[in-house]
């Protein structure tokens, strides 16, 4: 297939959505196990887009992933053009899709995935009623399977079964403590949400293990009072990476690492799922996916 047909110029959105997956996966091996293939086929659709590109897209004299000149330059561009195509297939098979749709939502994931989530869903489904309740994973799925919401947006461990997953990311500490030895200063004090985040029960758990005292100076369901406790500079806290916003991460090995988490989607049973649930949680992995 030639670059140019006619003076435009066309890309396979397959080899596009190979070369994005390696990018994010930071490994040819990573991508393979994330798209269920080889390795070698893999390999052999960078240098097909390569070949049809006419540049090489990352440095092989180094055993790292890195990108060149050139494929920094498509990266943007190959995202842009799978969430583009991505979103025509959504709104020339859409219809008109009407309903309501209730969906409950962690207060991170609320302020920092939510807003262009809806926004998108809006422009495709104008017609569907949208409700919107924040809170904590665990206490939204009691309410999941009550029935009183059609899905919710949360976090898992990694490795769970339970619900979809539509991203992963590390937990970290966040704040500053100042210059003094983190064991120095006496117990940790930490800003947390309430009994029921998995991010509290993963920080617990690993200051337990450690040894290390700690004390709760501030508990929130709000994302905005955790980031106030921290900013002032009264209490540590542990949260995704993506989502820790302008607040400093610690970087020091006298605080225990945290695990990875995912992000997840949790709908009701398949046989209660409704249309407008469905195509909300499409949506969400989609735009979710590398």
């Amino acid at each position: 297939m030639n670059v140019f047909r006619s003076g435009v110029a066309t890309f396979d959105l397959q080899l596009l959505h190979t070369f994005v997956t390696v990018v994010s996966c930071e490994s040819f091996t990573a991508a393979a196990k994330e798209l269920c293939q080889t390795q070698s086929t893999i390999s052999q659709q960078v240098r097909r887009l390569e070949t049809r590109l006419g540049k090489p897209l990352f440095d092989r004299t180094t055993r790292s992933v890195v990108l060149t000149a050139e494929g920094f330059l498509l990266l943007d561009y190959a995202r842009a053009v799978l969430a583009l195509a991505q979103e025509a297939y959504e709104k020339i098979n859409s219809g008109r899709l009407t309903g309501r749709i209730k969906i409950a939502a962690s207060d991170d994931l609320a302020t920092h995935r939510l807003p262009s989530l809806l926004g998108r869903f809006r422009r495709l489904h104008p017609q569907v009623a949208i409700e919107i309740e924040v809170g904590l994973t665990e206490i939204m799925l009691d309410g999941l399977y009550a029935q009183n919401f059609d899905l919710v947006l949360g976090k898992r461990m990694l490795g769970s079964t339970h619900g979809e997953a539509f991203g992963e990311d590390n937990l970290v500490w966040v704040g500053d403590l100042g210059e003094r030895s983190v064991v120095d200063q006496g117990p940790l004090p930490l800003a947390l949400f309430p009994d029921g985040c998995l991010y509290r029960r993963a920080a617990i758990k690993a200051l337990q293990d450690s040894s290390l005292p700690w004390e709760v100076v501030c508990t929130s369901p709000s994302l905005a009072a955790i980031h106030a406790a921290v900013q002032a500079g009264i209490a540590i806290s542990p949260l995704a990476k993506s989502l820790t916003g302008d607040l400093p991460i610690m970087n020091t090995s006298e605080l225990p690492a945290l695990p990875i988490i995912e992000f997840a989607v949790f709908l009701q049973a398949n046989e209660q799922v409704s249309q407008p649930a469905a195509i909300f949680r499409d949506l969400l992995c989609a735009v979710s996916s590398p």
